[in-house]
């Protein structure tokens, strides 16, 4: 493989990355461990206690925005009176709703202070919760090392059992005070995080345990959850022996292509078989966002299956029901992301050939949805107030113009794309996609010392999150007929 093309392959890997993080982990529902209203009104807080009801009532309505502000007024009383325990509630409440609408860096400055709390108050327990809500925010962001220290606090490790958690840890504290729930929890996302490291096989391990117990103590909303990653890990195996195979078939290794291919084709048989079950729990319990997640996920294996057969109706069946769901949906990060997902799935793509949507065009007839769609997500994206999911829908439809050759349009919409991404500082990995894609424009109008500078700003952007990029090219690269 050439190194351009092992570069181009590599950061494909990281923009499917960078979008899947936020799209579909397997993550736990943010009511996971319930909202709180707190303790009964005392003399000193009547009204803070009635506007954390409300605050509850709005966010079950999917009004996100007018919970935290409920919140946010409640929680300055309970300061003001040092109710250190309903500040708490609060907290963790206020946690929740910035992560729904995107803002990971306020829920994250959230979950620490409520940690600190729960430290101070004695409560372990609720430390070892919290720290899994920590690492999934820190996920959400890419930050999957980060999330893994804060799970178990090693990293890398191939062999939990000789290498355990340190005390400190979430999935410690859960074992420590038999928390089964928070054990499941923790080990649910520790095995997200090592999926998205590239570590399929050790990340199904601890997401099959996981399930196990979420079985075992009959949770439902777990049972989905771990369900549904199971499904993405076993989907990212296939689509890493798919791209193997396709470079052994380049060198002539025919029989290597062929054993690659089938064993592509039975992880994805296998990660079908989780997303059906995800599926129909989500069905169960009328849970519209697990329903529209499934069926996303379930797209891409139809089509690579068998994409000349019966697999394409069915693809295109379940990209319609999740259309369908997609106005149900309150908004959130994830209606975002969802519509700018079923803008990528208007076409699916193999694997085998191509590993990101603007490494491919739209054919013209799908443009126009594919534009309303991603349209929609900006216009979402904007009233929730989430720079980070605006930047990847900016960015999409710049490309769309690319493609076009529309550069003056495709160059505006990259540029918002980019400051999007910057309004956002932890989320350095959709930043670099942005400033490349200014730079392939500008060098397209043939405007060479802006494409320049444009270029040196996606590679210094790529330093600051090289550890990424060290997995994803080992997973691209690294073939041994």
């Amino acid at each position: 493989m050439s190194r351009q093309s092992s570069v181009r392959s590599v950061l494909g890997l990281l923009f499917l990355s960078s979008l899947t993080i936020s799209l579909w982990l397997g993550d736990l529902p943010a009511t996971t461990w319930q909202l709180q209203v707190g303790n009964p009104a005392t003399a000193q807080s009547p009204d803070a206690s009635q506007l954390v009801q409300q605050g509850v009532e709005h966010y079950q309505l999917g009004d996100f925005t007018s919970a935290i502000e409920y919140w946010q007024t409640a929680l300055t009383t309970y300061q003001q009176t040092n109710n250190r325990s309903n500040q708490t509630i609060v907290l963790e409440n206020l946690a929740r709703a910035y992560q729904q609408i995107g803002q990971i860096d306020q829920a994250i400055n959230y979950w620490e202070q409520v940690i600190t709390n729960y430290q101070q108050l004695g409560d372990l327990q609720q430390v070892g919760r919290m720290l899994t809500e920590l690492a999934q925010a820190y996920s959400k962001l890419g930050q999957n090392q980060k999330a893994i220290a804060l799970l178990c606090g090693t990293i890398n490790h191939d062999h939990p059992h000789d290498n355990p958690c340190v005390p400190e840890s979430a999935l410690q504290l859960a074992r420590t005070h038999q928390d089964q729930l928070g054990v499941a929890a923790a080990l649910g996302s520790l095995g997200d995080a090592y999926r998205l490291r590239g570590k399929y096989d050790l990340g199904i391990n601890y997401l099959k345990e996981s399930l196990t117990i979420a079985e075992d103590i009959d949770h439902l909303a777990y049972q989905s959850s771990a369900l549904n990653s199971l499904g993405n890990a076993y989907s990212s195996k296939a689509q890493l022996s798919y791209r193997r195979a396709n470079s052994a078939e380049k060198i002539e290794y025919t029989k290597k292509a062929s054993a690659l291919a089938e064993k592509a084709k039975n992880n994805d048989s296998e990660a079908l078989k989780y997303f059906q079950k995800s599926l129909d729990l989500a069905i169960t319990q009328n849970d519209q966002s697990g329903q529209i997640r499934a069926r996303l996920n379930q797209i891409p294996l139809y089509y690579r299956l068998d994409k000349y057969s019966a697999s394409v109706t069915e693809w295109q069946k379940e990209w319609q029901k999740a259309y369908s769901l997609l106005e149900s949906l309150p908004d959130s990060q994830d209606k975002v992301y969802a519509a700018i997902e079923l803008a990528n799935l208007l076409q699916p793509i193999a694997p085998a050939h191509e590993t990101s949507p603007w490494m491919r065009c739209y054919q013209p007839k799908l443009e126009p949805q594919a534009i309303a769609l991603l349209t929609q997500a900006v216009k979402i994206a904007q009233r929730i107030n989430d720079h980070r999911s605006q930047s990847f829908a900016l960015g999409e439809l710049g490309h769309i113009y690319e493609c076009r050759d529309q550069y003056t349009k495709a160059l505006e919409l990259s540029q918002q794309a980019r400051l999007a991404a910057e309004q956002n500082l932890l989320a350095k990995d959709s930043l670099y996609l942005w400033e490349w894609q200014t730079a392939r424009i500008f060098k397209e109008q043939g405007k060479v010392t802006e494409a320049i500078g444009a270029y040196e700003n996606a590679i210094a952007t790529l330093e600051t999150i090289r550890s990424d990029i060290l997995t994803a090219s080992r997973d691209v690269v690294n073939l041994k007929p």
